[in-house]
């Protein structure tokens, strides 16, 4: 997902292994926050976040609200290990890990496409610091 959202840059490799350690609730513990969702949310930090902390970080903050609000819909939690127990295993993949990255990955393309269209930015450009419309983040 990193490499869709983020191109070919080595940003792409860096969140790679920034996020490997997510899995299993952090650090397979099987005890706090799906990885997939953490993981979306460093994606959209990357594209949307501020680089320093005098920048406003009110649209990042608002698409990964909005991402936070799907993942819950579709999957009725973001606790790992609930998750875990009841997901069933989808033709996406054998285990219920595996479906929930699948189907996550999926929705967050379809969620940052939806942005990046209606906002008129593309990946790859910090909307932290452009003049975009911002109504829409009281939706999310």
């Amino acid at each position: 997902m990193g490499a869709y959202a983020l191109g070919d840059s080595d940003l792409g490799d860096r969140l790679l292994r920034m996020s490997s350690t997510l899995h299993g609730g952090l650090a397979d513990t099987k005890d706090g926050p799906c990885g997939a969702l953490v993981s979306g949310i460093l994606i959209i930090g990357a594209l949307y976040g501020r680089s320093d902390a005098t920048q406003d970080d009110s649209l990042g903050c608002a698409i990964a609200r909005q991402w936070r609000a799907r993942f819950r819909r579709e999957f009725g939690t973001d606790d790992c290990a609930t998750l875990r127990d009841t997901v069933k295993v989808g033709p996406e993949y054998p285990s219920p890990c595996g479906t929930i990255m699948v189907r996550a990955a999926r929705m967050l393309a379809e969620l940052l496409d939806s942005v990046a269209e209606s906002h008129k930015v593309g990946t790859g450009t910090t909307g932290a610091t452009g003049d975009h419309d911002r109504s829409w983040m009281d939706s999310a």
